[in-house]
Formats: C-alpha cells, sequence, structure tokens
C-alpha cells in the first residue's frame, strides 16, 4: 500500500518486514532514497 498524502507534502507506504532491520534494507533501496530525495522514516505499526 503507498500513496501521496492529500495536501502534496509527501507519501507513504506500507510494508511488512520480519525485524526493523530488514525494513530498513528495504527502504534504503528505495530509488528516492537512494537519490537523496526523500527522506527515510521508519515506524512500527501494531495491528489490532
Amino acid at each position: 500500500m503507498f500513496g501521496p498524502f492529500s495536501d502534496a507534502t509527501g507519501g507513504t507506504y506500507v510494508t511488512e518486514a520480519g525485524s526493523q532491520k530488514e525494513a530498513a534494507k528495504l527502504g534504503h533501496a528505495d530509488p528516492l532514497v537512494v537519490r537523496g530525495s526523500s527522506e527515510l522514516i521508519i515506524k512500527e505499526w501494531k495491528l489490532k
């Protein structure tokens, strides 16, 4: 799941990872992050 914010200030995507380390590896492979066009912030989401 991914997409831009409605106010055009950025965007987000949700992914499933086995650990924060795995999530960081996935996030840092994003071309926008690699090029320095986007900042990567990783948050854990606890589903209920």
